[in-house]
């Protein structure tokens, strides 16, 4: 019998890896795939301001269908976009922007319903991280949007207080309401789970958290979801 080890330096695959990737996006700027769809063009800017680490993270996929185990080039691009407002550390966001999406095209209805395969993918991605916050200790959280491109139509989820809006012609549509404790629906919807609201330099579930949803937080789940 033989034993052996490997060994592998993480930089140097990074660094083969992400010059692979450089030289295929710079050939396919002027010869691009043939079953290359333009998709709408996208920024984002994020500012860690005074926090240690960078709680947030942002998600733009140009097209969802790419992500399914059964691809068909015949239907539309759907484009997904997310920001993620972590809080109490980086674990939540992070694990929100790498599943979330995964969820919502693994669901069974994604094909024929993206607005309940958009809610199932919140409610899954919360549980799962809820089970391994409790198995590693991790007391983080994540407010979330989440906006779903489908030809002509835009289906948006959240969770918590991060906000989006949509502008047409230069006027802002309100197209959410954010999960605030102070919200009278939410208020009583947290009180009758047995917390309670109060004001703390800010209106606050059971005086700690300014949010009254989030991905995490277990140890304030009865209160909360």
């Amino acid at each position: 019998m033989f034993l052996f080890s490997l060994v592998i330096c993480a930089d140097k695959v990074a660094k083969v890896v992400f010059n692979k990737v450089h030289e295929i996006c710079e050939e396919w700027k002027d010869n691009p795939p043939a079953d290359y769809t333009p998709t709408p063009k996208v920024s984002t800017h994020a500012i860690k301001n005074t926090r240690r680490k960078m709680e947030d993270k942002h998600v733009t996929i140009p097209d969802l269908n790419k992500l399914g185990k059964k691809q068909n080039n015949n239907v539309s691009p759907v484009g997904f976009y997310a920001v993620y407002d972590g809080h109490g550390g980086i674990d939540a966001s992070h694990y929100a922007a790498t599943h979330l999406h995964c969820h919502i095209v693994s669901h069974p209805e994604y094909a024929s319903n993206k607005a309940e395969a958009l809610r199932a993918g919140f409610t899954v991605t919360d549980d799962k991280f809820v089970d391994k916050a409790r198995r590693e200790g991790l007391r983080s959280g994540t407010t979330g949007i989440a906006m779903i491109h489908d030809e002509n139509m835009l289906h948006v989820g959240w969770i918590g207080d991060s906000q989006g809006l949509v502008m047409k012609q230069g006027k802002a549509i309100t197209v959410m309401d954010p999960h605030k404790p102070d919200r009278e629906d939410e208020k009583k919807r947290i009180e009758e789970l047995g917390g309670c609201v109060v004001w703390f330099g800010a209106w606050r579930v059971n005086g700690s958290l300014a949010v009254s949803r989030a991905i995490g937080r277990w140890h304030l789940d009865n209160n909360m979801k």
